[in-house]
């Protein structure tokens, strides 16, 4: 890749990849959440 506008990917298959990493990232950040309030609800 040669940046943002580098024409070597495509479009649909970075946003896609960044759509991926953005929904993984959130769904750390839920479960940590989650279980950082069940810890302090058990301990």
């Amino acid at each position: 890749m040669t940046g943002v506008h580098g024409h070597h990917c495509s479009p649909q298959l970075v946003s896609k990849l960044w759509v991926m990493i953005y929904l993984s990232q959130t769904q750390n950040e839920l479960q940590t959440l989650l279980t950082g309030r069940l810890a302090m609800l058990f301990y």
